[in-house]
């Protein structure tokens, strides 16, 4: 059901799986709506950004990148590694999730491999590093050794955002696959009326079977849409839009 999961054949979720992987590519479809969010290539969002792959300063890249973050509602950051001398290399991360849903994320998969991904932790030895004031100015350091800009510091220090809007998305995409369902369900009663009248029994049979296989897909008390657009009116948490989406991608 084009509601349910993601067109893997699709250009659009190719790029997305080629960028962030699997995982996290699964976790942007499920929190943007069942929908494959706005996936553009590596070379458009370096360019935006001014993204150099070694500099000895890269506060004017992490302004550049909170000003594309906030326009795109994404999440990508980019981590620093020691070249050479006062030069460093950067490592873009490309995220399409929102900055508070990335950092709920981060959190619970301390908890929960369900939410990790690839490269989630940093080695356990690893040089530390003073930013320079402008540096500091600029952005701050995760605990993952990700630069990200100062205006998302307070997502990082608090206790976990509620995504008030996520269930009205969801709720949104539930509503739609009911009404697929119910749409097929009013043609295939039109077919049933004819083979009815026709005394086409085989075709009846398979006709009322569909209808069976229809109606539970709408009625069914664990993963019928009935009951996920109830409980997706209840969303408070990134965790619960995640939970509520495991099925509908697999």
């Amino acid at each position: 059901m084009a509601y349910a999961c993601p067109n893997t054949e699709s250009k659009e979720w190719k790029m997305l799986v080629e960028q962030v992987g699997e995982e996290l590519a699964n976790m942007a479809f499920v929190r943007n709506g069942y929908e494959i969010p706005n996936v553009v290539p590596l070379s458009e969002i370096k360019k935006a950004i001014g993204f150099k792959n070694e500099t000895e300063n890269w506060a004017n890249i992490a302004a550049k990148l909170i000003k594309y973050n906030k326009k795109h509602g994404t999440s990508h950051s980019f981590k620093p590694v020691r070249a050479y001398g006062n030069t460093w290399r950067l490592i873009f991360k490309p995220n399409y999730l929102p900055v508070n849903a990335e950092k709920q994320r981060q959190r619970l998969a301390a908890k929960n491999e369900y939410f990790r991904v690839e490269g989630e932790y940093k080695p356990a030895t690893e040089t530390l590093y003073t930013p320079s004031p402008s540096e500091q100015a600029a952005g701050f350091f995760t605990e993952d050794g990700d630069f990200l800009p100062n205006a998302d510091r307070g997502l990082y220090d608090s206790t976990d955002e509620l995504l008030a809007e996520a269930g009205g998305q969801i709720r949104s995409a539930e509503i739609n696959r009911r009404k697929l369902f119910e749409k097929q369900i009013r043609s295939n009663r039109e077919e049933l009326a004819k083979a009815t009248k026709e005394a086409d029994i085989d075709k009846i049979l398979k006709i009322q079977k569909e209808l069976a296989y229809l109606q539970d897909k709408i009625d069914n008390p664990s993963s019928g849409a009935k009951r996920m657009i109830t409980l997706s009116s209840k969303i408070a948490a990134f965790e619960q839009v995640l939970t509520l989406g495991n099925e509908r991608i697999k």
